[in-house]
């Protein structure tokens, strides 16, 4: 029966069938199993690309390749934190890439296919997914709760997640625009500095308002950021964090007014990619080995007790936080790109560190 559902998924995906459609509701049969583990919310028989959580459910992007292409099939899922496998909603099913980047805001869930920019509402897609905005470049795009935030090249521009429209110039950059991240007020900018590519010039970290009313700030120069890895950044009231994510790269803070020639920096670390801060606590991910993802927190502004959280994460973006609880999905399988295996990913919840044991 197994066999069957996979042949129709495989048909139902190459004949360009909309997302949401009756090809969910058979998935939703397998793609997550209980389990018994203590901390183990769902077992999901995909790998775990991005992780992200609200007060009632969990969201992740889930892929895998078929055995006979090699196509990397990805998966828009979530299900409530309690009860997971029976409450499981899948929103699309792709044989691309496009949902690997989502946002969840108002009721909805936003991610991109074939049109753009759509959106359904978290309980579920009634039909096709609702166009938003249309496609943008490859770089990932960024979310607050009314808008998206996307670059064409050297500009920033966004559009309204509720109200369909043109889109809104919200500034130019001096040069290519690399990452954006949207921290409070502002969108961050990893800029290239230079002629030619980010990799030859220091990148530049900016930042703008996110109405564009005031002039683009340099927050730092000489930012060592590689294309290659995915990047970090987060901000509170006095000072801005982000990742160095090279191979040999740090965990980096300066105010929020503007970095000196030298900022204060933590690590080394391999590879540090994305993080989250939650209050006191700085969440970061980088890499034990190549392809082995660990978690840690910290203690801001100075982080210099490092606490581990969780090892063998499924991904960069395999982790998320609630008001109570850090979320993870982690796997032992080889997770690399040279290898094909199937993985299996567990979804567990785990207590915060308590700070007064730190």
């Amino acid at each position: 029966m197994v066999k069957i559902r996979n042949i129709a998924l495989l048909l139902a995906l190459s004949s360009g069938a909309p997302a949401c459609s009756a090809i969910a509701v058979d998935l939703d049969a397998t793609a997550v199993t209980t389990s018994s583990e203590p901390g183990v919310l769902a077992v999901a028989h995909e790998r775990i690309e991005k992780l992200a959580v609200d007060d009632q459910r969990l969201y992740w992007t889930g892929s895998h390749l078929r055995p006979f292409d090699g196509v990397n099939v990805w998966f828009l899922r979530s299900c409530r934190k309690e009860n997971c496998a029976s409450t499981l909603v899948t929103y699309a099913a792709e044989p691309t890439n496009y949902g690997s980047n989502f946002s969840v805001s108002g009721g909805q869930i936003y991610w991109y296919d074939q049109r753009g920019l759509v959106s359904c509402a978290v309980a579920g897609c009634n039909g096709a997914a609702r166009p938003v905005a249309p496609v943008f470049n490859f770089v990932e795009p960024a979310f607050d709760d009314d808008h998206v935030y996307f670059s064409d090249f050297d500009a920033l521009y966004r559009a309204s997640l509720s109200q369909p429209g043109p889109r809104e110039l919200v500034a130019s950059s001096p040069t290519a625009i690399r990452r954006i991240a949207v921290v409070g007020a502002y969108v961050y900018l990893v800029s290239e500095n230079g002629a030619l590519s980010a990799m030859i010039g220091k990148p530049q970290l900016l930042r703008v308002r996110k109405d564009g009313s005031a002039a683009v700030e340099t927050i730092a120069r000489q930012v060592n950021v590689s294309l290659h890895y995915a990047f970090g950044v987060a901000a509170d009231e006095s000072s801005i964090y982000w990742t160095d994510n090279l191979i040999f790269g740090w965990i980096n803070r300066c105010p929020l007014a503007g970095c000196p020639s030298s900022w204060d920096a933590t690590g080394p670390f391999r590879a540090p990619q994305n993080l989250l801060l939650d209050d006191e606590r700085l969440y970061y991910q980088y890499e034990d080995a190549p392809y082995e993802y660990v978690l840690s927190s910290c203690s801001v502004p100075t982080c210099l007790a490092s606490a581990p959280v969780q090892e063998r994460l499924d991904a960069p973006k395999a982790f998320a936080l609630d008001d109570r609880y850090v979320y993870v999905a982690t796997t032992e399988q080889d997770v690399s790109p040279a290898t094909h295996e199937e993985t299996v990913a567990r979804i567990r919840r785990l207590p915060k560190p308590d700070p007064e044991q730190q």
